[in-house]
């Protein structure tokens, strides 16, 4: 399945950009032919080398082969690689450099720089950076300023200076309002064709029916991808397509014609969606070959907006919600939620007829995007499309269902993502992909969060890390993927996290580290995997400690994982003073790992700890003055006893 054609050349003249890692930072190279004895730099053309001192090199004046010298469309092809404001000005430093890349399809982000900046400056620094991109790169195709404190009339005027640009990434941008659908009712066309709105928590229904209605009118006219998220979708139906309209009204209700070239709507983490909400979106954009809805939840009344009648939907051929609502009620993918609490199973069914309903309507859907949709819905939903799709119809075929916390749906998209690999608008594809990879449920778990504590979750998660999953995102828990995959033992996951770029010390919302929780759970393997990676940071791994001062080490004591406590112990002692650290430390009730110990009275326990250096602390006393040898009488450990009593006396 191909989702997306190769571009029309007459909107889209500039070949796919290319992906290059350059270094900014890197000194300037400058070619032997351009040297000049005073190591000036003249480009375009070849200089010979005017010898003042004796013994220098003598050259020929013999041209040699420089960047300058590559094809025009080559160079053009290597400057739209460039990828940040420092990488642009290395590639201006002439007048036919300058000439090559104010022409190049340009891909930049800026958003990472203004995000860390105070709202005021950030604002003057995109608009300074506007400005300057608008005289000296009129040629740039896409702007990502996600995560910036930018405003409506920044991107109004933004957009008014760079008229070539098709895809602007305002993702996180959360001071944006739904004014900024308004405005560009109200402005002349511009020629986006993605927009990413995702995670900007002013936006609104409203906007998102501005938007289609500004596609409709002709201010958005190459608009195909576009992407929003947390909206309040139960009045889609109303501001969509309203089922009466009286003679006089103008409110706030939208009839839009048909014809919409909206190709993709990625609508993540929405509430109250309905089956007459998706049956909206296929009359406004009948053009949707890909529509994604990960992590939303729909209207548990499954007539939610079909009161008047409507919902005996046959018109033009299609099946009626009643004929869906028994389909999917008959299917036997479904019967495992008769046993989930009513609601629950309700709900399951609800939301499989919603879907199926909607797929059944959209004439040119390819792929149906339902991560989080529940337990059987993927599979009540492709059944159902199964009985129900309109075998008469030899254009139309089957979408498919992609769900990414299932194996079948994650491999769909992956794939689907390969094969357009080569196609200029396989990128708002791969955007739409993420944002749809870091999804989340209601307890704020992503389909990586999902993937990293299941087992056999390892190719999951390594296939949703190249589709963009971030490493970074924290359940309602407050704990992230790696943590999960850490507490459950999973060492492949772990690795795979700490490789892309995992942080080993961010503990959850009770202050756990994923060191501390692998420690305690008893996973060698796992606390390996996080201490080198600490140690590889340079960070000093036996001070990180569970906010009431228990250590890993405390962990791996009080649930009896000798061997955990053994290789800690080990580890501790290739660090200047590790070993006296791990053992002397002490929680928020004075006691040391040899406190613990003696509670547990494990002998091998003791001695491990005790011939690491533990005696130490065999006269520290806790909050309660106990020392270990009082702790292990109170609970009439007696071999522990005589242990700590044969250390004090090879010690005296």
């Amino acid at each position: 399945m191909r989702l997306f054609a190769t571009p029309n050349p007459s909107t889209m003249t500039q070949t796919k950009p290319k992906t290059f890692v350059l270094n900014a930072a890197a000194p300037a190279y400058v070619p032997l032919a351009v040297r000049t004895n005073k190591n000036c730099i003249s480009y375009g053309q070849a200089m010979p080398w005017h010898a003042e001192t004796e013994g220098e090199e003598q050259l020929t004046d013999v041209h040699r082969p420089t960047l300058l010298d590559l094809p025009s469309e080559v160079l053009t092809t290597v400057l739209s690689g460039l990828g940040g404001p420092s990488a642009v000005v290395a590639g201006v430093s002439c007048k036919q450099l300058l000439r090559e890349v104010s022409t190049a399809p340009l891909t930049l982000a800026l958003g990472r720089r203004a995000a860390s900046m105070p709202a005021a400056e950030a604002r003057e620094h995109i608009e300074a950076v506007a400005t300057s991109l608008a005289k000296y790169t009129p040629g740039i195709f896409s702007l990502d300023i996600a995560g910036t404190p930018v405003e409506n009339e920044d991107i109004m005027a933004l957009l008014h200076r760079l008229t070539r640009l098709q895809s602007l990434c305002l993702a996180g941008c959360r001071r944006l309002t739904g004014g900024l659908a308004t405005g560009l009712l109200a402005e002349p066309p511009v020629n986006l064709a993605t927009l990413d709105l995702q995670r900007c928590f002013q936006m609104n229904t409203s906007a998102l029916c501005d938007l289609l209605s500004a596609v409709h009118a002709g201010k958005l006219p190459a608009l195909r991808c576009l992407a929003m998220s947390h909206l309040d979708l139960s009045e889609l139906p109303q501001k969509l397509y309203p089922l009466q309209q009286s003679a006089g009204a103008s409110g706030s209700c939208l009839q839009l014609k048909n014809g919409s070239g909206l190709c993709l709507l990625a609508l993540h983490n929405c509430s109250g969606l309905s089956a007459l909400g998706l049956r909206s979106l296929a009359e406004v954009a009948p053009s949707l070959k890909v529509l994604m809805l990960g992590g939303c939840t729909f209207a548990a009344d499954i007539g939610s907006g079909v009161a008047d009648g409507s919902g005996s939907m046959q018109e033009d051929g299609h099946s009626s919600l009643e004929d869906v609502t028994i389909a999917v009620e008959a299917c036997p993918e479904l019967t495992p939620c008769a046993a989930l609490p009513p609601r629950a199973a309700i709900r399951a069914v609800t939301t499989a007829a919603a879907l199926a309903f909607g797929a059944l309507r959209m004439r040119c859907l390819a792929a149906l995007e339902i991560t989080f949709a529940g337990p059987g819905v993927a599979a009540g939903v492709s059944d159902v499309l199964g009985k129900l799709f309109p075998t008469q119809d030899c254009s139309r075929k089957v979408p498919e269902l992609w769900d990414l916390t299932h194996k079948v749906g994650l491999q769909a998209a992956s794939a689907e993502l390969e094969r357009a690999s080569n196609v200029h608008c396989a990128a708002p594809l791969r955007a739409a992909v993420k944002a749809a990879a870091n999804c989340s449920n209601t307890a704020r778990s992503t389909p990586l969060h999902l993937a990293s504590y299941t087992v056999g979750g390892e190719a999951a998660v390594t296939q949703l890390l190249s589709l963009g999953s971030s490493v970074e995102t924290r359940d309602a828990g407050g704990a992230s993927p790696l943590f999960l995959a850490s507490e459950a033992g999973r060492g492949a996951a772990v690795r795979a996290l700490l490789a892309a770029g995992a942080d080993a010390c961010v503990s959850n919302a009770a202050g756990e580290s994923p060191l501390y929780i692998a420690a305690l759970k008893g996973h060698l393997g796992v606390v390996r995997h996080l201490v080198g990676n600490l140690v590889s940071r340079n960070v000093v791994w036996t001070q990180l400690a569970y906010p009431d001062g228990w250590t890993p080490l405390m962990a791996a004591v009080v649930a009896g994982h000798t061997h955990v406590v053994r290789w800690l112990i080990s580890s501790a002692g290739m660090q200047d003073g590790g070993t006296h650290c791990l053992l002397t430390a002490c929680n928020r009730y004075g006691q040391s790992a040899l406190h613990i110990a003696a509670r547990k009275a494990s002998p091998q326990l003791l001695r491990v700890l005790l011939g690491a250096g533990g005696g130490d602390v065999l006269r520290s006393a806790d909050a309660l003055g106990e020392t270990p040898m009082d702790v292990a009488k109170k609970y009439a450990h007696m071999h522990a006893v005589e242990e700590f009593r044969r250390v004090q006396c090879a010690r005296a």
